[in-house]
């Protein structure tokens, strides 16, 4: 994977890159214990900016040389890289010690301290915007990847099918996300891919503008459909399932929508070619 990174980084001229907790620190790193994901939360379409002080970063020169600065009780995340302990307000004294080029590759997290402090370290650098340097590599996963993947959609569909079996009229929408949560948290989950949702939507209750409004406090009565979109993660990698059930018994021309949509999913699926179907294609 190395190999492949870094043939990146020279087809882009640069001389190495530079990430703050990000899924390409992940990446780069091999690493999926460190819990990145709720100590860094402008890393979603850039409408978060909260954390803008990085507590670790990653340099990879296009030697391929991987060091890591980070707070002292995060060190014992990468043990098999080389690491400086550094704090988040010397950060850039570290870095002086670090970086070995003049064109830095930067992702999207803490990008504005990053440009500010390598600019610090040495005002010649130029930082060039490369947050999708790896995009195509991490498109593809490997064998180990994909079972890490797999085991987890599968934790996801025994989540969702508990909550099912013990749905009861008269808990609330919120009741049906709290649970999820909850078995996902009592069966060791790291975290979740985002806020569950279980949309209640009750037949004759909405008009076609009111579709997507889903109020926590309704309450679960037959002839409701529910909208699950859930989602955990594990080891650095989410799972994000997407189905609707249906309440109490249900009409026939709900069984056969249902049915229906089945088999257009299933049609779908069956004429997807690896390397060659375009996504605009399905």
């Amino acid at each position: 994977m190395l190999k492949n990174c870094l043939q990146k980084i020279i087809d882009q001229n640069l001389d190495g890159v530079l990430f703050a907790s990000s899924a390409n620190f992940q990446y780069l790193s091999g690493c999926t214990s460190y819990f990145w994901q709720r100590s860094c939360m402008n890393n979603i379409a850039g409408q978060f900016t909260s954390k803008i002080n990085p507590e670790a970063l990653l340099y990879c020169n296009k030697a391929g040389k991987i060091t890591i600065i980070c707070i002292p009780t995060l060190q014992h995340f990468f043990k098999e890289h080389h690491v400086f302990i550094s704090y988040m307000d010397q950060m850039e004294d570290t870095l002086s010690q670090v970086i070995d080029g003049k064109r830095i590759g930067i992702g999207f997290d803490c990008k504005e301290w990053i440009e500010t402090t390598l600019k610090e370290v040495d005002p010649t650098i130029e930082t060039i915007y490369a947050e999708n340097i790896f995009e195509d590599l991490r498109y593809i996963k490997s064998p180990e990847e994909i079972e890490k993947m797999r085991e987890l959609a599968e934790f996801t569909d025994a989540a969702v099918l508990h909550l099912v079996k013990n749905l009861k009229e008269g808990m609330t929408q919120f009741d049906a996300e709290q649970a999820l949560m909850q078995y996902g948290l009592d069966h060791g989950i790291q975290d979740f891919s985002f806020p569950p949702t279980a949309g209640f939507k009750t037949r004759g209750t909405f008009t076609t503008e009111e579709n997507y409004i889903f109020p926590r406090t309704s309450k679960l009565v037959p002839g409701t459909a529910i909208a699950f979109d859930v989602g955990y993660m594990n080891q650095g990698y989410c799972s994000d399932w997407g189905r609707t059930v249906y309440f109490g018994k249900a009409p026939e021309y709900i069984v056969k929508g249902y049915a229906a949509l089945q088999a257009g999913q299933v049609a779908m699926v069956n004429q997807i070619i690896p390397y060659k179907t375009n996504i605009n294609e399905l």
